[in-house]
């Protein structure tokens, strides 16, 4: 077999399977955004961001997808999977850490402890700016108090 015809061999098995991959990325981004303009009104501060995992849960929650504030709750919304909503009044603490679960992280992450059926769990996210989502989340949540 020839160079140019192990190159064409390469690319017809290569290039398929990636723009099939593409695809599907960009379907499951798209419906994620659908569930989330379904149930949140526009002008809601929301970002892509990747979940870092949930403790305490069943159902893991890791993963790429869109997080937002909405009048009453944060929601997270996977590319693939369930939505998880979390009520601002279920919030104890949001920090900024570099690790979560036992992983370190070289980004610093959003890390939410809240109370899930009469037991403690926290939730982390890397979001662009950590900082801003922090200090906006405190400011919704009813029993904390902005950071200066």
């Amino acid at each position: 077999m020839t160079t140019p015809a192990i190159i064409a061999l390469a690319a017809a098995l290569t290039i398929p399977p990636v723009f099939l991959a593409v695809v599907t990325i960009r379907h499951a981004r798209q419906r994620a955004g659908a569930r989330m303009e379904a149930t949140m009104p526009d002008g809601v501060l929301r970002e892509v961001c990747l979940c870092m995992g949930t403790t305490r849960s069943r159902q893991p929650r890791r993963g790429n997808g869109l997080i937002a504030l909405g009048e009453r709750e944060l929601q997270f919304s996977p590319y693939i999977g369930a939505s998880f909503l979390l009520p601002y009044s279920s919030i104890e603490e949001v920090t900024i850490k570099r690790s979560f679960n036992g992983k370190y992280i070289a980004r610093p992450l959003l890390c939410v402890r809240y109370t899930a059926t009469d037991q403690s769990a926290s939730t982390a996210w890397c979001v662009p700016n950590p900082n801003s989502w922090a200090n906006e989340l405190l400011r919704r949540c009813p029993s904390q108090e902005p950071t200066a």
